[in-house]
């Protein structure tokens, strides 16, 4: 079996579950980050194999993934979290809804979900708990005190889940490495809706056209929330070399969620000698029509990456991929020069210029393979039955 665990004995047995098949999923919030999208994969997955899926949000607001989820019949409650500490409150309304919903599984998606959903095992002692991991704990210097602190409650308390399920081998290891039970510890990697992520020549004019750019242009682009862990000022230095090789640069940065970001974000690549060829986005609902516009995405992150969302999406789509070596992302790419080490521009930059410097024929079989290999890794169906058959092994032995 290709991902950490013990799956392989679970694969002949089936979701052990009572009459209704009730899981409750655990978030903060519904934004647009990859571990949102990611729960909300599963949650769809779920509803199609006739399972009850609760979307349970800490900060309960309309966003475009609720609206998605909600149109596909999963339902969406919200806890009405008035702040970081609205706790006495918080704690009520979450033993109410975990007693008026009686789940079979409770699954927490990071620390804090996670922390109440082993919290929720007093309200209904029956059901399963399990935590979601989505990001290794390397570089926890430019973290919150809160979510360090979360992540050291999470690591005193791991033996109470039933399940623990990281979504990259870098995750487990890290996890192991913390005092993790290695036994209920396990791989399910993330998975891409191959249907709304795929290559599309018509979505790629058409994007270019919307963005300003010239059909002819090469566009390189970086997609992910602003935050220090995706190291924006070493794609930028990168994006400074790289421009000397490639005349017809254009740099997309997607994902600057407010106006102080995008003001921040336009700045850094003024300083870094690529601000008039850089056009700063905001985070993108339609994503999926972005992907098919780049000759080249990248992911420059320094440090608590687990399993990049933007480099499979990018792969279905047939675009060409540069990583930086953190998380799961030389096993996403394999190891043949599109992976260089964090932090280096001009590693950075190399790999770029290779991946672009390829003939026409090299690049159209890379996509195909690329996208193949998603399709054989990372399914959305991959995803969903992969859990199903953890959550089934978990139910048979504490059962």
């Amino acid at each position: 079996m290709p991902f950490g665990g013990t799956a392989t004995e679970a694969r002949e047995r089936t979701f052990v579950t009572t009459d209704h098949g009730r899981v409750l999923l655990l978030t903060r919030t519904l934004g647009m980050g990859g571990t949102e999208r990611q729960l909300a994969v599963l949650a769809r997955g779920l509803a199609r194999r006739g399972f009850d899926p609760f979307v349970v949000v800490f900060y309960d607001r309309a966003t475009p993934l609720r609206e998605e989820l909600t149109a596909a019949g999963v339902r969406v409650i919200g806890l009405g979290k008035r702040g970081r500490f609205d706790v006495a409150g918080f704690g009520i309304r979450s033993w109410r809804l975990a007693r008026s919903t009686n789940p079979d599984v409770v699954y927490g998606f990071l620390a804090g979900p996670n922390l109440l959903a082993l919290l929720m095992k007093a309200a209904v002692p029956r059901a399963q708990i399990v935590w979601g991991v989505r990001s290794t704990n390397l570089g926890a210097g430019d973290r919150h005190w809160w979510t360090r602190l979360a992540d050291w409650t999470q690591a005193r308390l791991a033996r109470f889940p039933d399940l623990v399920i990281c979504n990259a081998e870098s995750g487990r290891v890290d996890v192991l490495e913390r005092g993790f039970p290695p036994e209920r510890t396990v791989v399910v990697p993330n998975g891409v809706d191959l249907m709304r992520f795929h290559p599309d020549a018509d979505r790629r004019c058409a994007r270019r056209t919307l963005v300003g750019v010239a059909g002819d242009a090469c566009v390189v682009g970086i997609v992910g929330r602003v935050h220090p862990m995706k190291d924006h000022p070493t794609f930028f230095r990168a994006m400074a070399l790289l421009r000397e090789r490639v005349p017809s640069l254009s740099v997309w940065c997607v994902g600057a969620a407010s106006p102080e970001e995008r003001d921040a974000t336009e700045r850094l690549a003024e300083r870094c000698g690529v601000g008039d060829v850089t056009i700063v986005l905001p985070p993108q609902g339609d994503v999926e029509s972005l992907y098919p516009a780049l000759d080249l995405l990248v992911s420059s992150s320094s440090h608590t990456e687990g399993l990049s969302n933007v480099l499979l999406e990018a792969r279905a789509c047939g675009v060409a991929c540069v990583a930086t070596r953190v998380g799961d992302s030389a096993r996403i790419l394999g190891d043949d020069g599109d992976v260089v080490p964090p932090r280096q521009p001009a590693a950075l930059a190399d790999a770029c210029f290779a991946a672009l410097a390829l003939s026409a024929s090299d690049r159209a079989a890379r996509a195909v393979a690329g996208r193949v290999d998603v399709a054989e890794r990372y399914s959305d169906e991959h995803m969903v039955e992969l859990t199903l058959e953890h959550l089934g092994m978990v139910s048979e032995r504490c059962g």
